[in-house]
């Protein structure tokens, strides 16, 4: 499996093969943007795109007012395995990238990580430490957060979203 990439200075951090989770500093450079392979930004901030012509774009505007995270997860998901599935990478951010993104990222991993034994699949494929689970169960909030913050150390969603993603991995 190939490693997992970092944007220069730290700005995003590849959580999950083609899934970079970084704040507004990575969205600003357009060049290491390119250069790592990113094809989409997903904007959790309203930030209106940056570079229209280069990237295909989808601008969430997520608060922890109002509805928070949830009604946003379906449209933010099918975003992230768009570009995914089409062979190219996107990028998902906010502010800081540890919040809003975030959150969006930990529900990616959710849904599409596998606990296996001891480890989930993605932690054991790139030596990050894992928690246990059942084989076949999917990832919780909690194991997604664990992953996330192993490739993204301030990985940091308010206690709402955390609440909401509980709940959704439930539905």
């Amino acid at each position: 499996m190939p490693e997992l990439r970092e944007l220069p200075n730290g700005a995003a951090q590849e959580v999950k093969p083609g899934v970079f989770l970084g704040g507004s500093a990575a969205a600003l450079d357009k060049e290491s943007l390119k250069g790592m392979g990113i094809t989409h930004v997903l904007t959790a901030n309203g930030e209106a795109p940056l570079h229209p012509n280069d990237f295909k774009y989808k601008t969430l505007s997520v608060t922890e007012k109002g509805d928070g995270v949830a009604p946003v997860l379906p449209g933010a998901l099918q975003f992230i395995d768009e570009a995914t599935a089409g062979g190219g990478s996107v990028l998902v951010h906010c502010t800081h990238g540890t919040g809003r993104s975030a959150a969006l990222v930990i529900a990616h991993v959710m849904q599409t990580e596998t606990e296996v034994g001891a480890q989930p699949l993605l932690s054991a494929a790139y030596g990050i430490v894992g928690v246990a689970g059942m084989i076949g169960d999917n990832v919780d909030a909690a194991a997604a957060l664990s992953i996330v913050k192993e490739r993204r150390p301030g990985t940091d969603p308010p206690t709402p979203y955390s609440a909401q993603l509980d709940a959704w991995a439930k539905n």
